[in-house]
């Protein structure tokens, strides 16, 4: 009887089947999407944001962005006791080729030193990649910049900046999230002079080795905590925190999936009543026959 039903419907037993691979790999495709985008920002962050401490301004501008404080609180920090290096970071939204892109700036230390970690690198490179971005002579793109504004290693960039037009050579592709669209990471020098900028929002501490790295917190906290308002978090901490607000993003997801079995189970159940009610005198014959 089943096998004389499925060749007989075999159109309707096909629907049903494709309907619920197609309900259950919806619902694993964007599970995984929302894993994948987590464990690549993890890994992205966790290289190349690294240090004992992370201090920031207590207010947040926008979204999960710190607000600036004066790049004077970098050298403070490193004359507190206990504090081996200090590295500033300028974060910002621009605009490039019609369309928002984000600046990412580092003190020119962060990259001749692998101490507060280096940002991934993607395909070939430059040789001298490091020296020559912490020189200004090049800077680094973000994946999705070379793929949605088709630049890659070698091009020249030309960014508007306050300052007049900044061309500059792309030394290298690495994976930065700042902004969906695409990400320039430069040292803090380049940008302070073509944007007249001299904040930053982040501050990656070091202590020195065999120091008590709470006590060095507490210091910083107690001596420059009250005059810049600052928040001062690990950076396991802070990592932590842009997982969260990724988790957040992807929550409505699981709306999605639940709707989505919702109608799986719907059509189902409709494909269902629907065999059975042109199956009624077959499923009596089967019942008379015992």
């Amino acid at each position: 009887l089943a096998r004389g039903s499925f060749s007989k419907n075999s159109g309707r037993a096909v629907l049903t089947i494709a309907m619920i691979g197609v309900g259950i790999g919806a619902i694993i495709w964007m599970r995984m999407l929302a894993y994948s985008f987590e464990t690549s920002l993890v890994h992205a962050l966790s290289a190349a944001l690294q240090g004992d401490w992370v201090v920031t301004s207590a207010n947040i501008t926008q979204g999960y962005l710190e607000a600036p404080v004066d790049e004077h609180l970098v050298p403070e920090i490193i004359e507190v006791e206990g504090v081996a290096e200090a590295i500033g970071e300028r974060l910002v939204d621009w605009q490039y080729a019609d369309g928002p892109i984000a600046i990412d700036a580092f003190d020119s230390h962060y990259f001749l030193t692998s101490a507060f970690g280096r940002w991934p690198l993607i395909g070939t490179a430059q040789q001298d990649i490091w020296e020559a971005v912490s020189a200004g002579r090049a800077i680094l793109v973000s994946s999705s910049f070379a793929v949605n504004l088709g630049v890659g290693v070698g091009d020249v960039l030309r960014l508007d900046t306050p300052q007049g037009p900044l061309s500059v050579p792309v030394a290298g592709i690495t994976v930065n999230f700042s902004s969906p669209r695409g990400t320039v990471v430069m040292t803090r020098d380049l940008y302070r002079h073509y944007w007249n900028d001299a904040q930053v929002n982040r501050v990656f501490v070091r202590a020195v080795e065999g120091a008590d790295v709470a006590a060095v917190r507490d210091a910083i906290a107690r001596e420059l905590g009250i005059s810049y308002g600052l928040r001062i978090v690990s950076a396991h901490d802070l990592i932590d925190y842009f997982a969260a607000q990724v988790r957040r993003a992807f929550a409505p997801l699981d709306v999605l999936a639940v709707l989505l079995l919702v109608v799986l189970l719907l059509g189902l159940a409709d494909t269902l009543a629907a065999s059975v009610l042109e199956r009624t005198r077959e499923l009596a014959v089967t019942r008379s026959l015992g």
